[in-house]
């Protein structure tokens, strides 16, 4: 160090050559791609034209190549013959440890080229990483395939009411003594839809009271019921009464509400109306709820091109008054007749949805089969682990 001054404090520092700083090489992988450098007869040729040729299209330029002890660089970095286990273990050290932490495709791949290059590396470590179970187990899936919707088939019959669809809409503030709706859909037909009040513990007895009052009256006894795993659908009265009635009951797989879209459709529509209308009077939603049932029921139906009250009744009913002095409505008989055509119409309306669906399959879609390997998600399952944040997705 040099006194006062202004002069340069550092000019006295010697820096140590790099020959003095011991490095940590991994012994074993160098013998082993040493061993395959010598099998690899690509390479060895290669070794053998150097000096000789000015170019060697398969691996460059020969100034790109040198030998560093045992083993061979392109480019500074150490060149890996072929050899998938060696390829795996590489990529194993740079994605697997811990100090790595199990990086995306890109990041692994970085690591990895810092130090070593082979040709159609990029797709090895891509297809190591996408297959890598811990991965798969651990990380979020930020770009999962959705599955195709498999739509439920028509039934045939243009009565309406004879397919329906029941969910419960629960948890709502009390009203009239209610906290919850019942919804009921015409899956097969109208699409019309009827809106219930009841209670959140309602039991099966109370589920098949609300129906006979609201639906079997007005529509006649349905032929099957589509629902979700709710406690009125799976106890035994529930299904008692159903056989007797000669009733087929289906119900949706468990944490997979898509089994009853109609009626999850129909609830959104609901849960929007309450939201809009109920916000600040909470306790007056059951006495709004026949016409939010209106107004579901007088809107055109994406798949039928028809409101329910059409495929219903043969005609639309006022909703906001006319300033028309003559009625629009046709005769009885042009409106039975027109009844009849429009729910026929929706057994092509449904048919051409259900073939839009397919179509809409997706194309990353991996078809299975029985005994099939496949891994479940866990969001919905209780597993043996001290904390959930640690359970695998």
């Amino acid at each position: 160090m040099t006194g006062g001054g202004g002069g340069n404090d550092n000019k006295d520092v010697v820096l140590l050559g790099p020959e003095l700083f011991a490095r940590a090489v991994n012994v074993e992988l160098q013998e082993r791609i040493h061993d395959s450098k010598l099998r690899d007869n690509s390479v060895v040729e290669y070794i053998t034209l150097k000096g000789k040729a000015t170019k060697c299209p398969e691996f460059g330029k020969p100034e790109d190549w040198s030998d560093d002890d045992r083993i061979l660089l392109y480019k500074n970095r150490v060149y890996v013959p072929p050899d998938n286990q060696l390829y795996c273990d590489i990529v194993k050290m740079h994605h697997d440890a811990p100090i790595m932490g199990h990086p995306g495709v890109q990041k692994t791949y970085d690591l990895v080229k810092r130090e070593y290059m082979w040709p159609g590396m990029r797709k090895f470590i891509a297809q190591y990483v996408k297959g890598c179970a811990a991965c798969q187990t651990s990380k979020v899936n930020t770009h999962p395939i959705k599955p195709g919707l498999i739509p439920i088939q028509h039934s045939g019959d243009t009565k309406p009411f004879r397919t329906i669809t029941m969910d419960y809409i629960t948890d709502l503030p009390e009203s009239d003594g209610f906290n919850a709706v019942q919804v009921v859909v015409d899956h097969d037909v109208s699409k019309a839809a009827v809106f219930s009040p009841c209670t959140k513990n309602i039991v099966a007895e109370g589920a098949m009271d609300i129906l006979q009052r609201d639906v079997y009256r007005r529509f006649g006894l349905p032929a099957k019921v589509i629902s979700d795993r709710g406690p009125q659908f799976i106890s035994k009265a529930f299904k008692e009464l159903h056989n007797s009635l000669g009733i087929e009951t289906a119900l949706s797989t468990a944490y997979h509400p898509q089994t009853d879209g109609e009626t999850e459709r129909v609830n959104q529509e609901l849960d929007l109306a309450l939201r809009l209308y109920c916000a600040n009077n909470p306790e007056n939603w059951a006495k709004l709820l026949p016409q939010f049932e209106f107004a579901h029921n007088q809107r055109t139906h994406s798949v039928t091109g028809k409101s329910p009250f059409e495929l219903l009744y043969g005609f639309q009913p006022e909703a906001a008054g006319t300033v028309r002095t003559t009625p629009k409505h046709p005769s009885t008989e042009q409106r039975l007749q027109s009844l009849q055509e429009a729910r026929e119409n929706t057994i092509a309306a449904h048919a051409q949805a259900a073939a839009a669906m397919s179509r809409r399959l997706p194309a990353a879609q991996v078809p299975l089969k029985l005994g099939d390997k496949v891994l479940r998600d866990t969001k919905n399952l209780r597993l043996p682990y001290a904390s959930q944040k640690l359970v695998p997705k």
